[in-house]
C-alpha cells in the first residue's frame, strides 16, 4: 500500500493496520473494514474546510501544544445507543441552515448558553458550549440561537450531544456534523458526568492543517472543559 498525500508516519501505520486486519481475517477481503477504520484515522479535507480556513469570524484562542503521540488512535468503537431523537434535531438544524426557519436574535448569553475559552491546535480552533435543557423543544430553541451566532454558524463542524429527561425517561442524542464518530465520543463524555439535562456543542474551525485522529481528543477536551466550567462532576464509580 502506498499513498502520495499521507504523511510517512500515517502511511506506515495504515500499512500495518491493513496487514493485521488481513491476517486476522484469514486472507478474506477486508476492504470495507479498512475503509471504515481509515475514515476515523485520516482526516480528509473538504471544500468547506478549505473555504473557512481563513474565516475572520473564528474566535481568538489560546494555543495548545501538539505532540506526535496525539496521532495515536484510541480505536474506540463503542456506540452509545438511543440516538433516534437526533433525527428531528438534525432536520431542524438543516432548516435553520437553509433559512426556512428563522434563527434567533438572542445572544448566547441571553439564552443562558455558556461558552468555554476557545483553544487552538495547529491552526484549528475548538470551543465548547453548554446550555441546560428540560425538553426537546429547549434543544430546538437553543440551536436557533446557536445558528444566529455568526461565528458558530460558520464553524466547519458543530458536533453535539445531549441528555434530557422527558416522560420519565432519559433521551440521549448526538451528531458528528462531518467529524466521523465524534458525536458518539462526546455522548460518552456526557455519560461519564452527572448531567441531568444538558446540550453540549463543540465548534471546530478548521485552519488548513489536518490533525488526524488527534482531533477526537481535542473535541472531547472542549466538551469536558465546558462541563467542568459549569460545575458538573464525573460520576462516582
Amino acid at each position: 500500500m502506498t499513498s502520495h498525500w499521507l504523511p510517512v508516519e500515517q502511511e506506515a501505520a495504515a500499512r500495518a493496520k491493513i496487514a493485521s486486519m488481513y491476517q486476522e481475517a484469514g486472507g478474506e477481503a477486508v476492504v470495507y473494514e479498512f475503509y471504515e477504520w481509515l475514515r476515523g484515522f485520516v482526516e480528509f479535507p473538504s471544500r468547506t474546510e478549505v473555504r473557512y480556513a481563513e474565516d475572520k469570524n473564528v474566535p481568538k484562542a489560546r494555543q495548545i501544544e501538539y505532540s506526535a503521540k496525539d496521532d495515536e488512535d484510541d480505536d474506540d468503537a463503542t456506540v452509545i445507543a438511543n440516538n433516534a431523537s437526533s433525527g428531528s434535531v438534525l432536520h431542524y438544524i438543516n432548516r435553520l441552515r437553509a433559512g426556512t426557519v428563522k434563527v434567533s436574535s438572542k445572544t448566547l448569553a441571553e439564552h443562558g448558553i455558556i461558552s468555554a475559552e476557545p483553544f487552538s491546535v495547529r491552526k484549528s480552533t475548538f470551543q465548547g458550549h453548554l446550555v441546560r435543557v428540560n425538553s426537546m423543544q429547549d434543544i430546538f430553541d437553543a440551536f436557533a440561537v446557536f445558528y444566529g451566532d455568526k461565528a458558530i454558524a460558520r464553524a466547519t463542524h458543530n458536533i453535539f450531544a445531549y441528555c434530557v429527561s422527558a416522560g420519565g425517561a432519559d433521551i440521549r442524542g448526538y451528531d458528528d456534523d462531518g467529524e466521523t464518530a465524534a458525536g458518539n465520543r462526546m455522548a460518552k463524555v456526557l455519560d461519564a458526568f452527572e448531567v441531568p439535562g444538558v446540550l453540549v456543542v463543540v465548534s471546530r474551525w478548521f485552519g488548513g492543517v489536518l490533525l488526524g485522529p488527534s482531533r477526537f481528543k481535542y473535541i472531547n477536551q472542549a466538551c469536558q472543559q465546558v462541563l467542568e466550567q459549569c460545575g458538573y462532576a464525573r460520576k462516582r464509580k
